[in-house]
């Protein structure tokens, strides 16, 4: 059974304007008949105690820096925790994306991915945290055990707003954190 675009349910209640929290929703998980374009990703979000990232025992006083091989954080530096969420995704143009907003220059050449990720209203993000793309089979379905396959830094959060100021959903354009993949294979 196909959906019908502007059937009465999608429609908010002064009938006038659809429902754009129920269409997302349509778009991620596929109801109504229709087909699922969501898939699985993690985003990795940072502790904080008044706002402030909470810093992990590994980072020197001095320097600031994290240990790379650290079990807590990860290299982070800062104590974070994961959480499953849906999203939809797609690669998008770094030279013109909002993806190059925190722009880092390296020397040499790089291959950096560039993506834009499409999140629920009631997704909890911030700028501040990452989002991590994990390994998936050929049927959308996180391979199990979960394998962590690419680290993205968030350059702009996107607030969809429509009427009344409601928020819809969000759009993170992300930059691959690190020309080196989590995951191999």
């Amino acid at each position: 059974m196909v959906r019908k675009l502007f059937d009465n349910q999608s429609y908010g209640s002064n009938a006038i304007e659809l429902d754009l929290r129920r269409e997302f929703d349509y778009l991620l998980f596929g109801e109504g008949g229709g087909v699922r374009h969501g898939h699985f990703i993690l985003v990795r979000r940072f502790r904080r105690v008044n706002d402030d990232l909470v810093a992990c025992t590994c980072k020197n006083n001095l320097t600031k820096e994290p240990s790379l091989d650290c079990s807590y954080c990860d290299g982070e530096g800062y104590l974070w925790d994961e959480h499953w969420t849906w999203c939809y995704s797609m690669y998008t143009d770094g030279a013109t994306s909002l993806g190059m907003r925190k722009k880092y220059l390296n020397p040499g050449r790089l291959k950096v991915e560039y993506k834009t990720f499409f999140l629920r209203f009631d997704t909890i993000i911030s700028e501040d945290d990452k989002i991590v793309e994990i390994v998936l089979d050929t049927e959308g379905r996180p391979v199990n055990p979960y394998k962590r396959k690419i680290l993205y830094e968030i350059s702009t959060l996107q607030e969809f707003r429509s009427d009344n100021g409601r928020l819809e959903y969000f759009a993170a354009h992300c930059r691959q954190d690190s020309a080196i993949k989590l995951y191999k294979g």
